[in-house]
């Protein structure tokens, strides 16, 4: 499995003494490549997503104690999957037929807005309320699923179908506080999030299906510190705690039914209950032009469910990711590793409370360590 992405981003900026405009015109295209085979199964499918987003923000500081900050956003989107899933195989004296071609289309829209009206008092501190819609739009992996009332008894493997996903749509409230001293600043936040069609898969043997949650919501609130030692060397640390809640189950998916699955008025799954991080940035060079730095992220999420409300992760995990940032100019490229101590831990587990005794449960581990390099140029 690869993914590769590249875009070009446009923007305009407009700065008077009261008023700051910037306009902008992303686009954005994302490439798949999902080979998989074993004794059973073989999967090739290339996908392709287009995507062109429109968006405008405006920052208004009407008096010294009152600023207001506007923004929009549109998006369109554009899904291509092709290839096939299944091979033909035979197993003693059974012969397989399970070769499916997948072939899909799918345009989609998103949009997004937000208000933030901020107050400030003397030299630094600020009091802000936010209202935003937003929305995700899926990767290019999520619109295709296996049908589930396909019968795979002769077969081994189930046809791609599109699996009619939608784009989270979702709510969010918040009250934030920030206060900036000589060399830190300290801020505090509680949010209150409402979400539509939030995007989930679930594993059954070799099919995978994507849906929408119908509505969840998330009660926050996070505590964020940062710090500059003698100008070099920056840190930043942050405690966060989330309360989760299902107000409505599935949504009816590709080939199936809503039946099962998440359970209403319980915890998201997935979704961790504390999460602590400790970052660091530090100045290796700075003359003239030239800036690198060494920088390390370090994070802590606590415990989750999964979807039959299993603890998973019970005792949290440890990640942490390094790199170098050099810049130029316009010019920027990271480089680094990501999970450097190749931490287990569980992503997905397909269980229910008979399988925690041993009889049946499907694992999947979460991203080991990975190496990327990212380079961009701002025009």
């Amino acid at each position: 499995l690869s993914n590769q992405g590249a875009g070009l981003n446009l923007k305009l900026k407009h700065k008077i003494p009261k008023n700051t405009l910037i306009v902008g015109l992303d686009n954005q295209i994302e490439l798949s490549d999902n080979n998989s085979q074993s004794s059973f199964t073989q999967t090739q499918n290339k996908g392709q997503k287009y995507s062109v987003s429109l968006y405008a923000f405006d920052s208004i500081k009407f008096v010294d104690w009152f600023s207001l900050g506007l923004g929009a956003r549109g998006d369109f989107s554009y899904f291509m999957i092709q290839g096939h899933t299944g091979m033909n195989f035979s197993m003693g004296t059974i012969n397989y037929n399970g070769y499916f071609e997948t072939n899909a289309q799918k345009p989609q829209w998103g949009y997004a807005a937000e208000i933030t009206p901020a107050f400030h008092y003397g030299d630094s501190g600020v009091v802000y309320l936010k209202g935003e819609i937003g929305y995700t739009s899926p990767s290019v992996r999520e619109v295709v699923s296996s049908d589930l009332n396909y019968n795979a008894t002769s077969t081994g493997v189930a046809p791609k179908i599109p699996s009619n996903i939608e784009p989270e749509q979702y709510f969010t409230g918040e009250i934030g506080w920030r206060e900036y001293f000589k060399n830190s600043s300290l801020s505090a936040s509680v949010f209150y999030t409402h979400t539509l069609n939030e995007i989930r898969h679930r594993l059954d043997g070799f099919r995978v299906t994507y849906f929408n949650i119908g509505q969840t919501q998330r009660l926050g609130a996070e505590i964020m510190g940062r710090q500059t030692i003698a100008s070099v060397l920056e840190l930043v640390e942050s405690v966060s705690y989330l309360y989760t809640n299902v107000l409505k189950g599935k949504s009816s998916i590709a080939g199936g039914t809503s039946n099962g699955g998440f359970i209403e008025g319980k915890p998201i799954p997935y979704a961790p209950l504390f999460k602590l991080t400790i970052g660091a940035n530090y100045e290796i060079l700075h003359k003239g032009e030239n800036k690198l730095s060494l920088w390390i992220n370090n994070s802590w999420n606590g415990n989750q469910v999964d979807y039959n409300q299993v603890d998973m992760n019970a005792n949290g995990y440890f990640l942490s990711d390094i790199g170098l940032n050099y810049k130029y100019r316009h010019f920027n490229l990271s480089a680094g590793v990501r999970n450097v101590f190749d931490t287990f831990y569980i992503a997905y587990q397909s269980s229910s409370i008979s399988s925690t005794a041993g009889i049946s449960a499907t694992y999947l581990a979460g991203a080991s360590r990975s190496y990327f390099v990212d380079m961009r140029l701002n025009f």
